[in-house]
């Protein structure tokens, strides 16, 4: 049958169409992984203001996840994306060589040195309050992060539990002064911004200033954690002081015993390694004897600082909070061992600011294997106790000092006193998740809870 000349030029732009699709599906399979697949594939996309790297998919964070075991190379992909593709991606400054997935925890250890591990000038340093131990002895060191327009004395840690845990050191660090959307673009001390509330972490983040202030804190517990270096040392009778390291010091005085490092095999590199004090078994000693806690913000900025210092810290507790960039710590973390890392978190169940329902969420993300379908979460935080008030608002209450008392004597290993039972109360580095390892007070409910944010009837409930 012949077609008429409509019907001709009807056939033409169908078989047309049909061409054009089939070019570029064939574009698609060539170009795929040098461009948009490179973004795909590693698991990173550019974002405006993060100047870094955002899980974009399910399957980016499952490579997170994957990444500390060395599962997610070159091989596992099949494909490496071209230095261009890999600088558009924002995976590298200046377009330097990089091979795609290759070695997939080379992008987040670029990412967490330039952001969160770097010491830069215009950062500045933070101003401290400290409150030294009752004891006189210095065994641990707490750092407390105040909330949104307070200042480093707001506080009740340092002084209703000052005189419980004698041996801790106290240190509030000051904020610096910001302009806070929230306060009418007023001048408020602040680690962040907040647009209003209640908080909407959706359409409201502020990463630069997040890591900015997670840098600054950094710096504080790295103070603290050279502190503690030089108090082993004296006590060990090795003559410290700011200059170069002697022959005692180059040995390394680190005793050997549970939970610490073994002494380290000495050399002048171990003890300045990377422009550091100590050595790195130091290092990680005096890093397990500090707690980052903070309230509101501070509570942010301790999780996020807490979970991402360089070193394994020996806890973190958050008071009535949230948790920040739900869409990339998982991935900052992928490659640290933080899973069994001890964490407080106290919210009142009628917080108007933060609100409670968040602070479940935010739990079933931290505890949570994979990411959900919005590639949040997936951190597996299995150390984690949430701890809830009936009738608290934005503020601490006795009964949540009270819990925090009992956690801290799990953590805090100066802190610790007998008693009866195997391992009772002992939340520390290495513990295993079960009963025998629960904070003194907490609940079985309070530890095992499903991983759904809709777990109300399910949490500890402890009267204000």
């Amino acid at each position: 049958m012949r077609l008429s000349g409509s019907g001709r030029k009807a056939r033409r732009t169908v078989l047309k169409g049909l061409g054009g699709v089939v070019v570029l599906l064939l574009l698609l399979r060539l170009f795929g992984f040098a461009g948009v697949g490179v973004v795909r594939k590693v698991g990173w996309e550019l974002e405006e203001g993060l100047e870094g790297l955002t899980p974009s998919s399910r399957h980016a964070q499952r490579l997170a996840q994957l990444a500390s075991s060395g599962l997610s190379r070159a091989a596992t992909e099949g494909k490496q994306a071209s230095s261009k593709a890999a600088a558009q991606a924002g995976l590298l400054k200046d377009g330097k060589d990089w091979v795609g997935v290759k070695d997939y925890r080379s992008q987040t250890a670029i990412f967490r040195e330039r952001e969160l591990w770097s010491e830069r000038e215009e950062d500045g340093k933070l101003h401290v309050e400290v409150v030294e131990p009752k004891s006189g002895v210095h065994e641990e060191t707490v750092v407390y992060l105040h909330g949104l327009g307070q200042h480093a004395w707001d506080t009740p840690l340092p002084f209703q539990l000052g005189h419980k845990l004698p041996n801790v050191r106290w240190v509030m660090p000051q904020a610096p002064d910001k302009l806070v959307t929230v306060r009418n673009n007023q001048s408020a001390p602040a680690w962040f911004d907040i647009r209003a509330f209640p908080y909407d972490f959706a359409s409201d983040e502020d990463p630069h200033n997040l890591f900015l202030s997670a840098r600054q804190i950094a710096r504080v517990l790295r103070d603290e954690r050279d502190r503690l270096i030089r108090g082993l040392r004296e006590k060990n009778g090795v003559k410290v002081d700011d200059g170069e390291p002697d022959e005692s010091e180059e040995r390394g005085m680190v005793r050997k015993g549970r939970g610490k490092p073994k002494p380290p095999k000495g050399g002048r590199g171990e003890v300045e390694e990377d422009g550091e004090f100590g050595t790195p078994e130091e290092r990680e000693w005096a890093s397990s004897k500090i707690v980052l806690a903070g309230f509101s913000q501070g509570g942010v900025m301790a999780l996020l600082t807490g979970l991402t210092f360089k070193e394994r810290l020996g806890g973190v507790v958050v008071l009535s909070s949230f948790m920040p960039l739900r869409r990339q710590l998982g991935a900052l973390i992928a490659d640290l061992d933080r899973t069994t890392l001890p964490v407080f978190w106290g919210h009142g169940q009628s917080d108007p600011y933060l609100l409670y329902g968040d602070a479940l969420t935010s739990i079933s993300l931290l505890r949570s294997t994979y990411p959900t379908r919005h590639a949040e979460g997936g951190l597996s935080l299995s150390h984690l106790s949430f701890f809830s008030y009936p009738h608290v608002e934005h503020t601490w209450c006795e009964a949540e000092m009270g819990d925090l008392e009992k956690w801290f004597r799990g953590v805090l290993e100066s802190e610790r006193r007998p008693r009866g039972g195997r391992g009772k109360g002992r939340v520390g580095n290495g513990a295993q998740s079960g009963a025998e390892d629960r904070p003194e007070g907490a609940s079985e409910e309070t530890e095992k809870r499903s991983s759904s944010p809709e777990v109300e009837d399910d949490e500890r409930n402890a009267s204000e």
